[in-house]
């Protein structure tokens, strides 16, 4: 079932006997493990019949035997079960999730992976109500990021909502988490813009990733530097793992436009998996001040410079000396 359709049978009382929350995504995890807690009883039913239990802490004869337990002054009991990847004998609740008492609710929430389909268990569970929460790709972050922002009331353009999403991730929680510090920083209503991005979530407005990419698809050498010399003097905020990955990320798009340059943006858009067209320009920029072989030279070279960054054949350069070497390899 949709994390929606769950939400609004909640609402209306459509109640399970048996939930398994389940996924990699901790974000809508979180999200309805929260909301039935805090919903399902009324404030005089939790002192008697809610009961909060953690993976590690228990197994499956004393979550039985709680969920056998009838309620008081209420019509259901209701145990949640956080952190059930950690509950060891999971796997015994086989014969419980086929038979369930009906007037206990049980919540499993398995964070940080999904429940392995082929056990039994999952089997016998599947009969009840079943949520995965995965993780989203990277290209669908910006149109979440633009969906949650309508929904706190408040404005931000389709290349902010890329540049957030590429600077932030695909952790949720932690996307919504900024997303919320604007809302209530900048009001209902409030435009965003790229100097309350900078001071608010911290992407510089002229030394970021993004901006160093752009520069390299230009050649803007002096740009270029002035950069790395920034990175470099802020190795904290600008770990170089994080910049190759993303360096390594982006050639990679360039190597596709390069096999791709007739290609309308549209199109290129879709092979990019990108969230809007508005990025497709510094790419072919990019694809053609480097051509297919000298992009495929250049993601090696990253490489190498990855496998140093982690000590591999390196015992005396620093990160920055890392990062300068590998720009300058990029635009000679």
């Amino acid at each position: 079932m949709s994390y929606e359709q769950i939400l609004s049978d909640l609402k209306s009382k459509k109640l399970s006997p048996l939930y398994l929350l389940h996924g990699d995504e901790i974000y809508y995890l979180d999200l309805l493990t929260d909301w039935i807690e805090n919903n399902v009883l009324t404030e005089s039913e939790k002192a008697f019949n809610l009961t909060v239990f953690y993976g590690k802490d228990i197994d499956y004869k004393t979550l039985i035997d709680e969920a056998r337990q009838y309620p008081l002054m209420s019509e259901k009991r209701l145990i949640i079960v956080k952190e059930a990847q950690e509950m060891k004998t999971l796997k015994e609740l086989t014969d419980y999730a086929k038979k369930p008492v009906p007037h206990a609710i049980v919540v499993l929430v398995h964070k940080y992976k999904s429940l392995d389909k082929r056990l039994a268990v999952a089997k016998a569970l599947s009969d009840h109500v079943i949520f995965e929460s995965k993780k989203l790709y990277d290209n669908q972050v910006p149109a979440w990021i633009g969906q949650y922002s309508r929904q706190k009331n408040i404005n931000i353009s389709d290349h902010l909502c890329g540049l957030l999403g590429e600077y932030l991730g695909n952790d949720l929680t932690k996307v919504a988490n900024e997303i919320d510090k604007l809302a209530l920083s900048n009001g209902p209503g409030a435009k965003i813009t790229p100097e309350i991005v900078q001071e608010q979530i911290g992407i510089s407005k002229e030394f970021n990733v993004f901006e160093l990419q752009k520069a390299i698809s230009e050649k803007n050498k002096a740009k270029i530097f002035l950069i790395a010399k920034y990175f470099a003097d802020n190795p904290k905020d600008n770990p170089i793992q994080v910049t190759v990955v993303n360096l390594f990320n982006y050639f990679s798009k360039v190597m596709i436009i390069g096999q791709h340059l007739n290609d309308s943006d549209v199109s290129l858009q879709k092979k990019l998996g990108l969230a809007s067209p508005f990025f497709v320009k510094e790419y072919r920029q990019a694809a053609k001040n480097y051509n297919t072989e000298r992009t495929r030279e250049i993601i090696l070279e990253i490489h190498q410079t990855d496998l140093e960054s982690k000590g591999v054949l390196n015992k005396s350069k620093n990160d920055g000396q890392l990062l300068m070497e590998l720009l300058y390899k990029i635009v000679a």
